[in-house]
């Protein structure tokens, strides 16, 4: 589909509009097909809630999106399915409730994959279900009795930081993916800093894949980078961007109506606190779900260079000094519990 946004006039906007509508926005609207300024508003808040860029604009992301958040706990059976993989608002429900309960299925991302299937079946076969992998009428009856003997919602934290506990040996050894977003405003300076920062880190005893080539960059998506990640088992992927529309340095996964990388706000609050003693720059850290935050198994995060002005620039350690302290952040995120 086309990018649809404020002034535009598309039948597909009726449907939109409806889907917003269904979700507590309020869209309404004589010519219901048009992207009027209300609508625009009520894109820009449903884009904020779930992690997105609040740009007002609905392409794919954001339509995927409005897809997923329609679906509840207990409107469809749920299970895994290899390569084409069930996502939505009522896999997170599943999700958030098997974590609840002590069963481990990864990141509470929405997506139905592997470790949720396996949490499941681990689930089921403690309340005595048939362990077929299967959420259905049996399972979602099964978590309703035990809705009241269950409290908090800590469980994923917890779980993150006896995971992270286990991580901190140091730097050496490590493997990290660094991902250098191609074919923004800024281009040489993403590869710039990607190329400065795979030194350092090598330089500390680390392993460093790159999800691009940083001569001959590929055209490959951020899921497809994402997938590379995954498939490297990589420690910590490191995302560096000049795309975004924003002026925060870090992001790390995260949103109000999915669940959230404790150790990715916990590397982004490092590299932010290391970079501004640095720089001497004062930088923030914001939660978003993109897909290179959402699809990768481990801790990730964006480093977002819009925030490096050309003053910055003009001064020739800036970058060093940049660069150094996203190295110090990521040493001390894995440094050795004492």
């Amino acid at each position: 589909m086309r990018l649809l946004r404020r002034g535009d006039r598309d039948v597909a906007i009726g449907e939109i509009r409806a889907r917003l509508a269904h979700m507590g926005f309020t869209v309404d609207c004589e010519e219901t097909n048009y992207f009027d300024e209300r609508l625009d508003t009520a894109v820009r808040a449903f884009q904020s809630a779930r992690g997105l860029t609040p740009d007002g604009i609905i392409g794919p992301l954001t339509l995927a999106t409005l897809e997923e958040a329609l679906w509840s706990l207990g409107d469809r059976t749920l299970s895994f399915a290899p390569g084409n993989l069930m996502q939505g608002d009522d896999v997170v429900s599943l999700q958030q409730r098997l974590v609840t309960l002590g069963f481990d299925c990864g990141k509470v991302d929405g997506i139905f994959g592997q470790r949720t299937d396996s949490a499941l079946r681990e689930f089921q076969r403690s309340v005595g279900l048939v362990e077929d992998g299967i959420a259905a009428t049996l399972t979602f009856e099964a978590f309703h009795r035990l809705r009241k003997t269950v409290s908090g919602g800590r469980s994923e934290k917890l779980r993150q930081s006896v995971v992270l506990d286990a991580m901190r040996t140091g730097i050496a050894n490590k493997t990290f993916a660094i991902d250098a977003e191609i074919g923004g405003h800024n281009e040489e300076l993403v590869k710039l800093v990607a190329n400065k920062l795979q030194g350092r880190l090598t330089a500390l005893g680390a392993t460093v894949a790159l999800t691009h080539p940083l001569m001959q960059p590929s055209a490959a998506s951020e899921a497809e980078r994402a997938d590379l990640c995954n498939k490297i088992k990589a420690d910590l992927v490191l995302s560096i961007q000049c795309n975004r529309e924003s002026a925060e340095l870090v992001f790390h996964f995260g949103s109000e109506h999915s669940g959230w990388s404790h150790t990715g706000q916990r590397a982004a609050m490092r590299i932010k606190n290391a970079v501004s003693q640095v720089t001497d720059s004062e930088f923030l850290i914001a939660a978003r779900t993109w897909e290179i935050l959402r699809l990768t198994k481990m801790p990730s995060i964006i480093i977002n260079l819009n925030g490096i002005t050309e003053d910055n620039l003009k001064d020739k350690g800036y970058l060093e000094n940049f660069v150094t302290g996203i190295a110090t952040g990521v040493s001390v995120f894995f440094e050795p519990v004492s």
